[in-house]
């Protein structure tokens, strides 16, 4: 998505379309987190793509609190992941 960035007294605003607004449930005076992920210049943005291991330590950092949502995910729409035991034992067979 491409936002308008406009100077305002004290600050800047970052402008969205009304259905973009409406679409994420935003209202006047509403908080919205923010977080940075590239860095813009004069130029414009330059975008920079993150290395394997900048990826597996985000990953590493996140996934002891979401540990049970990625086993659930996991699982896909059969219900059992890779992750999970056997559903039969499988040295009788």
């Amino acid at each position: 998505m491409i936002v308008r960035v406009e100077e305002v007294v004290g600050g800047y605003a970052i402008l969205l379309s009304r259905e973009v607004g409406k679409e994420l449930g935003l209202h006047d005076g509403a908080a919205v987190e923010v977080h940075r992920v590239g860095h813009c210049s004069n130029d414009g943005p330059t975008v920079r793509y993150a290395t394997a291991e900048e990826v597996m330590a985000a990953y590493e950092e996140i996934r002891p609190q979401y540990d049970v949502a990625f086993r659930e995910l996991a699982k896909g729409p059969e219900g059992v992941g890779p992750h999970d035991p056997p559903p039969f034992d499988r040295k009788r067979w």
